[in-house]
């Protein structure tokens, strides 16, 4: 009983894929491919809905390859700066832009840990 255990999950296909799927460069995509074929190979009761299934995986693997894309692409070294500079001048100033709100409601105190 425990050979046969074994042998099964050794064989295993959702295993086998997933091995797959984890060891490849581009999982995302890999993942989708096998999607794909698991949609191809159920037994089609309605072929429309799985044309429309099939071109749902196709603009998904679109929409990932291009956000893939945008996620490897280096921000320039400019917009980082600045971008750090802005974010630092507004932390500065939001106490200053609070303060107002919080006196007239009584509470000055709380300026602090709601601008931080």
């Amino acid at each position: 009983n425990n050979s046969s255990h074994s042998i099964h999950q050794n064989h295993n296909p959702s295993k086998t894929i997933a091995k797959r799927i984890i060891s490849s460069s581009d999982r995302t995509n890999t993942a989708l491919k096998y999607l794909s074929q698991q949609l191809h190979a159920l037994p089609a009761a309605d072929p429309k809905a799985l044309i429309e299934t099939d071109k749902s995986i196709i603009v998904l693997t679109e929409c990932t390859t291009i956000c893939e894309k945008i996620y490897s692409s280096p921000v320039p070294l400019v917009y980082t700066r600045h971008t750090a500079r802005f974010l630092s001048l507004w932390a500065l100033l939001l106490p200053c832009a609070l303060y107002s709100a919080f006196s007239s409601a009584g509470q000055e105190w709380a300026v602090l840990p709601a601008s931080s």
